[in-house]
């Protein structure tokens, strides 16, 4: 199982809130616990530094003075094509926006390219193999209630 399949079926861990028995539930609290440890150590790599944090404050800075305005002088956002909002530029401040970008990417290039290498290792954690170890749960102790779906997310910690 890769990190990414752990991290999962943490994602999925209310559907199991129905299901009861002392043993299974104490086991069943446990491996999320475990999957719920190595997930919030994987964050850390997606947290922006206050560099990088203060580039992107400086690029939204940029983009806002370039925006066409509305009557209000409220910046007009768009959307693009896969759903994305943008700050509609007008085609003649296209070129000084680009300029100024260009120029904060040159200033913070170590900022940026920091966090760059810091997704690119996120990326990388979730294809690891899991690395913790998962209790195991006797299957007496699973409830007769448990769906098709749930057992298909915990198969790996009961044995049968």
């Amino acid at each position: 199982m890769t990190n990414k399949q752990a991290f999962e079926i943490l994602s999925q861990e209310r559907e199991f809130a129905n299901l009861t028995g002392w043993n299974f539930v104490r086991s069943i609290m446990s491996n999320f616990d475990i999957i719920r440890k190595e997930y919030e150590m994987a964050q850390q790599y997606l947290k922006p530094s206050k560099e990088f944090q203060e580039v992107l404050k400086l690029k939204h800075n940029i983009l806002y003075k370039y925006a066409e305005k509305n009557d209000k002088g409220e910046p007009i956002i768009i959307k693009d094509e896969n759903g994305n909002s943008n700050y509609n530029i007008l085609p003649d401040l296209t070129e000084a926006a680009t300029n100024d970008l260009k120029q904060l990417e040159k200033d913070n290039e170590s900022v940026i390219n920091e966090g760059i290498e810091n997704y690119k290792k996120y990326e990388e954690i979730l294809l690891e193999e899991f690395k913790g170890t998962f209790v195991k749960i006797d299957s007496k102790h699973v409830p007769e209630n448990i769906t098709y779906a749930q057992l298909v997310l915990i198969k790996d910690w009961i044995n049968m």
